[in-house]
């Protein structure tokens, strides 16, 4: 039960950029309708409400996101008497407590483990000293990754990055120094937008314009 519940909460990670810690207090209270879109879109889309208290800013936000179908898997996965609006979302389903630290730490490491990223070390084992694991990329891949790749996946998709780091709590400047990268050559698509060749009539002649934009002019 409580690995299908990990699985969701890193699904809910990765389409929404939420951070760790948000995430951990995330209550059913804070699952939203967006009102805003069509039905069809709601079946998909919801909005999430984040507290001041639980967020890195100390500023409270509101994203949409596209997790209305993980919401509703948690809700048959999750014990149905936990299932309040003032409860934590991922609660240990025989305690009724938050997730541990450990908790969260061991199940992304049996994640990587099983995704063949990384590796069980010699002396990992359960207890005091937690699972241990081998990352073969030698990179630190923790929960952040997940926040990481939504970040990196909205603006290689040409969302502005204004919208961006409103929806993830975060500023423009600091997106713009860890993920935005910009290559010209590769914004041609996005440049070109609006850019339609239409030349409004004028009682002089144009033919000379028109020739300059003439495809065939040399």
């Amino acid at each position: 039960m409580h690995r299908e519940m990990f699985y969701l909460a890193m699904r809910i990670a990765i389409d929404s950029g939420m951070r760790i810690g948000s995430l951990k207090k995330l209550k059913w209270d804070d699952i939203d309708k967006n009102s805003a879109i069509p039905n069809e879109m709601q079946k998909k889309w919801c909005s999430i409400d984040v507290p001041a208290e639980n967020t890195k800013t100390g500023i409270a936000y509101r994203c949409a996101a596209p997790i209305t179908r993980h919401i509703n898997n948690l809700k048959n996965v999750v014990r149905r008497d936990l299932v309040k609006g003032n409860n934590y979302i991922f609660l240990n389903q025989s305690t009724g407590k938050p997730w541990s630290t450990r908790i969260w730490e061991d199940y992304l490491k049996e994640v990587l483990v099983e995704a063949r990223i990384a590796s069980w070390t010699e002396d990992s084992a359960r207890g005091k000293s937690g699972l241990k694991i081998k990352i073969h990329s030698g990179k630190n891949l923790t929960f952040y990754s997940f926040r990481h790749t939504y970040i990196t996946w909205r603006l290689r998709e040409g969302t502005p990055m204004p919208i961006v780091a409103k929806n993830t709590n975060t500023s423009m400047q600091y997106i713009e120094k860890h993920y935005f990268h910009y290559k010209a050559d590769e914004s041609v698509a996005q440049l070109a937008k609006g850019r339609e060749k239409y030349i409004k009539p004028t009682l002089a002649s144009t033919e000379w314009i028109r020739a300059f934009e003439s495809e065939d002019y040399a």
